[in-house]
């Protein structure tokens, strides 16, 4: 009943984000179906769990593209709710970011954002084309020092749309926006290779954030030759070789006596 209670209050905190109650209704239908499904299958999932007619189908296709709430609002007032009652994980005073990107296949090649994408996978059972939607995620480290938990904050389909016909930002560039519109605390962002470029490197700095990866040569040496000094865009310097990977799994061994000394991380 404590988890109820607790639950209900979070989701009656997102009402006055909603110009009608009859679309909060749907918010709130929709994400408990979220919780209690136990299969993926999108709307289907949720009509299936909560037990509701067949001919809701459209019914909820409609609430996600009713014009009585908008998608950054919602994400801000969650991104609120997690800093206020999630048990951060904080290095040196500040919170960790986890930011990755995902390709998830669709069979529908009209559905909107569907494009043919390149699996850099060396895994022999996929496909090295799929169609599909290119996910980007940024996330919060929370947990303890023995066990951790990325929470979403935000996802976005960054390719295959365009806010405009002129956009030429490259994906790099939307997951920099991307973090920049939705993180509200400076903080320590842990990626993988990809997003190591100068663009993106410059702007978290600019913004006070901090991006611990290992940088290639040539990463180096097209920076140089802009005439900048490459070391300006590592102010921790005793992360530069830290060998970082995928998700959290950055936080090694460097961390830990951080985390034992600092009361903050345990719930």
């Amino acid at each position: 009943m404590i988890v109820l209670s607790i639950l209900d209050k979070w989701v009656l905190s997102f009402q006055p984000l909603f110009s009608r109650q009859a679309a909060f209704q749907w918010f709130v239908l929709v994400m408990f179906g979220f919780l209690l499904r136990t299969e993926g299958e999108g709307v289907t999932s949720v009509i299936r769990c909560l037990g509701l007619a067949s001919n809701e189908y459209v019914n909820l296709l409609h609430f996600f593209h009713s014009s009585a709430f908008s998608i950054v609002p919602l994400c801000h007032h969650w991104r609120s709710l997690v800093f206020q009652y999630a048990p951060l994980v904080l290095v040196n005073n500040r919170p960790v970011y986890v930011v990755d990107a995902i390709k998830v296949g669709k069979t529908g090649k009209k559905m909107p954002g569907v494009k043919l994408l390149h699996q850099e996978s060396e895994d022999n059972s996929k496909a090295q084309y799929i169609m599909g939607h290119f996910w980007g995620s940024l996330c919060l480290l929370c947990g303890s020092c023995e066990r951790f938990a990325a929470i979403p904050l935000r996802l976005q389909l960054q390719d295959g749309l365009k806010r405009s016909p002129s956009e030429k930002a490259t994906l790099p560039d939307k997951m920099l926006r991307l973090i920049r519109e939705t993180a509200a605390v400076p903080g320590l962002v842990v990626a993988d290779r990809y997003y190591t470029c100068r663009n993106v490197l410059r702007g978290l700095l600019d913004d006070d954030f901090h991006f611990p990866q290992n940088c290639f040569c040539s990463t180096d040496r097209r920076i140089n030759d802009a005439g900048t000094d490459c070391s300006q865009y590592f102010r921790l310097s005793w992360y530069r070789w830290l060998v970082s990977f995928v998700g959290f799994s950055v936080l090694t061994s460097t961390f830990i006596d951080d985390f034992n000394s600092s009361p903050q991380h345990h719930i």
